[in-house]
C-alpha cells in the first residue's frame, strides 16, 4: 500500500521530469520552478481534477536513493474556496487581437491573498471531445497571517480581473468555469492572431 505522502512525492517528481529549461526572466516571474543547492521549489502543480491543486512544493535531492524527497507542500482543494466568489463578469474587448477578461468579486476576511490558476482544457459535448475549448479558473485564498501578526476577522469586498490566455486561439465558442460553479461562454469570431501589416 502506497502512502499519501509517497503518492504526492511520485506526482511531484513526475512533474519535474516534464519541465523544460527556463530563462532567468521567467524564473523571477514567481510561478516557475526553482532549483538551488539540491532544493527544488515548485510553486504550482496542476492535477487532472483541478489546476493549481498542489502549491509550494519543496523537494530535496537525496543522493542515497538518487531521487527527490518531498519536504513540504500545500494542497488547495476547490471545495475550500468555492465560497469566495459571488459574481463573475465577462469582458471581451473589440480590439484585434481580442482580449478576454473575467472580473470576479466577492468577500474575504482581512489578511488574505489570492492564488489564481487557469488552464485551457478539453470540452466534451455529446460524447465528442472539442479540443482546448474550456478555460478552468481556480481562485484560492491564502492567509497572510504569521505568528507575529494579528489579523482582525473583518469581511472585506474584493475584486480581481483575470486575463484569459486567448491569444492565437482559433475562432469558435469557448467556455469558462470559475471555482467549479460560475460558468459562461464567449465567441472568437475569427482566429485571434495579429493582423498582417500591409507594406
Amino acid at each position: 500500500m502506497i502512502s499519501k505522502q509517497t503518492k504526492k512525492t511520485i506526482f511531484l517528481i513526475s512533474s519535474i521530469l516534464s519541465l523544460s529549461l527556463i530563462s532567468l526572466n521567467q524564473l523571477f516571474a514567481g510561478d516557475y520552478p526553482f532549483y538551488r543547492d539540491g532544493i527544488l521549489t515548485i510553486p504550482r502543480v496542476d492535477a487532472d481534477q483541478q489546476p493549481g491543486l498542489y502549491r509550494n512544493g519543496v523537494l530535496q535531492f537525496d543522493q542515497t536513493i538518487n531521487a527527490f524527497r518531498l519536504l513540504s507542500g500545500d494542497v488547495f482543494p476547490l471545495d475550500s474556496h468555492d465560497h469566495l466568489i459571488s459574481q463573475v463578469e465577462l469582458i471581451v474587448t473589440e480590439s484585434s487581437p481580442v482580449q478576454v477578461f473575467l472580473k470576479i468579486s466577492g468577500m474575504v476576511t482581512a489578511c488574505t491573498d489570492f492564488k489564481i490558476s487557469q488552464r485551457l482544457s478539453d470540452r466534451i459535448v455529446e460524447g465528442q471531445i472539442l479540443n482546448d475549448r474550456l478555460f478552468e479558473v481556480v481562485v484560492s485564498s491564502v492567509s497572510t497571517t504569521t505568528p507575529e501578526t494579528v489579523c482582525i476577522a473583518v469581511m472585506m469586498d474584493f475584486e480581481r480581473v483575470i486575463p484569459l490566455q486567448v491569444f492565437e486561439l482559433s475562432a469558435g465558442t469557448y467556455e469558462y468555469v470559475v471555482n467549479g460553479t460560475h460558468t459562461g461562454t464567449f465567441d472568437l469570431k475569427s482566429d485571434n492572431v495579429l493582423s498582417p501589416t500591409l507594406e
